[in-house]
């Protein structure tokens, strides 16, 4: 997801504001729980953009859905959000939220990609073999498209050693025969 603005400096701003008021993990969790909402209710999201409904509409809406939910910070940050206008970028917000506040707290989250679901050793085998001086997530994502092997990306970079990747190596080197028959 590609981050406005906007959204970067008031995700960075609650995280200023969370850490004065040391509840930056509560609002974490919050975050987490806000962005997996809009991105699993499409209904949700398009109400937030829709510039036809009114924001006290909007914010009694989302008051009924998050009843309780939220930390105080929270709620109140929302209020303000929904307030100035700026309800569509809840979904952006939340996202820049936990990237800042996990490079605030030096995590770094590693995307694993493999053909089956990887067991707690495996996992905790990756973390050690990943050399970091930060503490490292794992992100599982399966895709049974690669046939076998791990895809691992952090930030921008990748280590590719999935069998569909050898595969499509060996189709190329075939391919590129330099041996030419000229009769």
């Amino acid at each position: 997801m590609i981050l406005g603005r906007a959204s970067i400096r008031y995700s960075k701003a609650l995280l200023g504001l969370a850490i004065e008021k040391n509840s930056a993990d509560a609002v974490f969790g919050d975050m987490q729980h806000l962005e997996d909402v809009i991105e699993s209710n499409k209904d949700l999201s398009m109400l937030l953009k829709s510039p036809i409904i009114r924001g006290d509409k909007k914010q009694d809406i989302l008051n009924i859905i998050f009843k309780g939910a939220f930390s105080e910070l929270t709620t109140a940050f929302i209020e303000i959000i929904v307030r100035k206008g700026r309800e569509a970028l809840l979904h952006q917000i939340a996202n820049g939220y936990q990237k800042a506040y996990k490079q605030h707290n030096n995590i770094v989250t590693a995307e694993v990609t493999t053909a089956i679901k990887i067991d707690e050793k495996l996992k905790k085998e990756i973390v050690s073999k990943i050399k970091s001086d930060k503490t490292v997530e794992i992100a599982e994502k399966i895709d049974s498209d690669i046939l076998g092997g791990y895809i691992i990306r952090i930030g921008d970079r990748q280590v590719d050693a999935s069998v569909r990747k050898k595969l499509n190596e060996l189709k190329q080197g075939f391919n590129n025969n330099p041996y030419i028959k000229d009769f």
